[in-house]
């Protein structure tokens, strides 16, 4: 007969089930925080909104820094002026957030992005870092199937112990 006894087999399915829920978990979160960041467009957006993201995942905060307060009123009153009627001779007026944001790239780099970053390298470090998010969901979501087998290993293996420990109690 294995070394392994029915107490020690039970305890090694309890932890095992015991971080499977804990995977499940935290894959939740993950996934309700990558599905409300997904679900926001143009300005329902805000940096905290990116936070938590961040802080979900377990990243450290990104920089927030706003940009100088003329800059940062100035892009207020474009936001103000594109929110007007799209008849209107504004020209950006009625343009999609993907046109908005080639016409922000032509600017030159923003006073609050580090290293003198534009705004296109500042928007593809994002999305860089949205991408390690879907990496880390899909590689938990792969070690939790791994998981999920050794489980169902434990409980085979239990099922056999306990058979046997049956014949032999007869």
């Amino acid at each position: 007969m294995t070394d392994l006894t029915y107490d020690t087999l039970l305890q090694a399915k309890n932890a095992v089930v015991k971080e499977c829920h804990e995977y499940q978990a935290q894959l939740e979160k993950l996934r309700v925080a990558i599905n409300k960041h997904r679900s926001q467009r143009g300005d329902d957006r805000c940096y905290l909104d990116d936070q938590e993201l961040y802080a979900a995942a377990g990243f450290e905060p990104a920089v927030t820094t706003l940009p100088a307060k003329c800059e940062f009123l100035a892009s207020c009153e474009r936001f103000w002026e594109q929110r007007q009627d799209p008849t209107c001779k504004n020209q950006v007026s009625g343009m999609t957030i993907a046109q908005l944001q080639e016409l922000v790239y032509a600017y030159p780099p923003s006073t609050y992005a580090p290293e003198g970053q534009t705004y296109k390298q500042l928007a593809e470090l994002q999305r860089a870092q949205i991408d390690q998010l879907h990496d880390a969901l899909d590689r938990q979501q792969k070690d939790l199937e791994e998981l999920q087998e050794e489980n169902h290993k434990l409980r085979v293996a239990n099922e056999l112990l306990h058979k046997t420990l049956v014949e032999e109690l007869k």
